[in-house]
């Protein structure tokens, strides 16, 4: 959704807000599950663009625990300043040109086209920052995961199982510290006797 801001760049102090109800955004980044809600207002500020705004949406992410895909909530707040450029009017009476000043990297998605505002590429950006690194539901229990409804013990049990089958596994290392540690006590009980 492209957001034409040319009107608040001519006029120092002009103000327009925008409420907005989009289809959720699927890319190879983040993956919404429902529509993606909220309201954003841009604001002149002489020599600066400042977006201020918030949506919600609910994307979807694997547990960390058992790797089970859920739907996680979550809320943005829009935050931007964009340098605002004015190119002096000629002698003929012609209107200043503005311009907007992004940054320039290149790892950085364009928000504006001209005077045009993507709204949806500044959401996406927006939703990859607040994802959590590491997300995991509210649990059922204090024990039990609320993805796949299972106990920590069985999930990692599971884990487990599938690293003696897979030597190279993360999880290899630790099943042979358990099958050690499970081997200790009985030694330690032979000695005693």
């Amino acid at each position: 959704m492209l957001i034409d801001v040319s009107e608040v760049l001519l006029n120092i102090g002009a103000v327009a807000s925008f409420r907005f109800s989009l289809p959720p955004i699927v890319d190879a980044d983040v993956t919404c599950v429902t529509n993606v809600e909220g309201e954003v207002t841009f604001t002149n500020a002489g020599d600066t663009l400042i977006l201020r705004g918030a949506a919600t949406t609910a994307i979807e992410v694997p547990c960390a625990r058992c790797c089970h895909w859920f739907q996680f909530p979550i809320a943005v707040n829009l935050e931007e300043e964009i340098e605002i450029e004015r190119v002096p009017a000629g002698k003929r009476g012609r209107r200043p040109e503005v311009n907007l000043l992004e940054d320039g990297a290149e790892i950085a998605g364009k928000l504006f086209s001209g005077h045009n505002f993507d709204l949806v590429e500044a959401l996406r950006q927006y939703i990859i920052l607040e994802t959590p690194s590491r997300p995991e539901p509210a649990r059922i229990t204090v024990d039990r995961c609320g993805g796949c409804g299972k106990l920590d013990a069985e999930i990692l049990d599971g884990r487990l199982a599938r690293a003696r089958a897979n030597p190279a596994s993360p999880f290899a290392a630790l099943e042979a510290l358990r099958c050690r540690i499970e081997d200790e006590p009985s030694a330690a009980h032979s000695d005693s006797g």
